[in-house]
């Protein structure tokens, strides 16, 4: 407290009324008193402001916080259209976002959210206007874990202020939620950065049996892509990963699909960057693969195999059943079964559910 004195009686010092004689100043005769008057009690609560940051003492007290609040308050309720109101609603909602910090208490989260939407919706034209936004997409994204709501308040940046000096931020928070939460980039981004031009992915489809899984990958056109194999890393899996260039994927179709059929663990797909498509295959147990592409429709097919497993007979034991396999168009032959009551709907269904099938090719 010993500290915070001194600084309290400068901070009433300045509210006191300024006043000065201007009239021997040919420049500054025709300035309106008042308006000096407003510009003089802004920075002395910026002034006040800033202190709390620094002196540690000082801003452990609430109330010196809510001295401070009043302070801004009473500008811009003495200039509610003056060039100091949105700057002093702006100020109001970084003190309650910061007194929420630090005294976690839902009134300040609940006031910085209601003063950085006055600064938005009042002054939609002042340069603070698209700073306030982007305040409001951080709480909701940082303090809500709200990210749809994040996005829109981000979303509106990118409509309203192209020029702003917040688009930019505005636009990579976008991304990241495109990439981590599934959501849409607005049509603003797609035109802007030429996405409405990529190729679509489409969802994937995999068929899978015993040793052997075909993963399928259509696009809506012929489209470049690259892979990579990357060897397992700590707790991270083998993976092979395939990057589709100039390429976009609607986040309904981002979800892991599960495989677990001893070679493959899942299959990730996702926005990697605006314009790259990245579909990850985590590896549980592969001999080999290969990668190739057909047309009409344009798909990318990647067949994975693992090693063959060799059945050893156990004295005393039951041996295992021989799985039916799928015989191909030029086997004729009806499958062998030892139950001869067995129908060949009965042996049809065997075949069936020996190989996974989860969406026609």
């Amino acid at each position: 407290m010993l500290r915070s004195f001194p600084i309290f009686i400068l901070f009433l010092l300045f509210l006191i009324p300024f006043h000065a004689d201007f009239s021997s100043a040919g420049e500054a005769k025709d300035i309106p008193t008042d308006f000096i008057s407003l510009e003089k009690r802004y920075q002395q609560a910026k002034f006040y402001y800033n202190e709390l940051h620094t002196n540690h003492s000082l801003a452990r007290s609430r109330d010196n916080w809510l001295n401070g609040i009043r302070t801004f308050r009473k500008i811009y309720l003495s200039g509610p259209k003056s060039d100091f109101a949105a700057p002093s609603l702006y100020m109001l909602g970084r003190m309650h976002t910061q007194m929420y910090r630090r005294f976690t208490k839902d009134q300040d989260l609940q006031e910085a959210f209601s003063y950085y939407r006055d600064v938005s919706e009042l002054f939609p034209d002042n340069s603070l206007a698209d700073d306030a936004l982007y305040a409001v997409g951080n709480l909701y994204l940082n303090r809500k874990n709200n990210p749809q709501e994040a996005a829109k308040s981000y979303t509106r940046i990118i409509a309203d202020f192209k020029n702003g000096d917040m688009y930019v931020q505005a636009s990579d928070k976008l991304k990241y939620l495109s990439k981590e939460h599934g959501i849409p980039l607005p049509a603003a981004m797609l035109k802007r950065t030429y996405l409405q031009n990529l190729t679509n992915v489409l969802p994937v489809k995999y068929w899978s049996s015993n040793n052997y899984t075909r993963v399928v990958i259509n696009a809506s056109g012929p489209v470049r892509y690259n892979e990579r194999l990357l060897e397992k890393n700590g707790t991270k899996p083998r993976r092979l990963y395939l990057d589709f260039q100039e390429s976009y994927i609607d986040p309904k179709y981002r979800s892991p699909i599960p495989i677990e059929d001893g070679l493959l663990k899942q299959i990730r797909t996702g926005q990697f960057t605006p314009e790259v498509v990245r579909v990850v295959l985590d590896i549980e147990s592969i001999s080999d693969y290969k990668i190739f592409s057909l047309p009409d429709p344009f798909r990318v097919i990647i067949d994975v195999r693992g090693e063959a497993k060799i059945a050893t007979k156990q004295p005393g034991k039951v041996p295992p059943k021989v799985p039916v396999h799928v015989k191909s168009q030029q086997q004729k032959k009806t499958p062998k079964t030892d139950n001869p009551s067995k129908s060949t709907k009965d042996i049809a269904t065997d075949i069936s559910e020996s190989i996974v099938v989860l969406e026609d090719f």
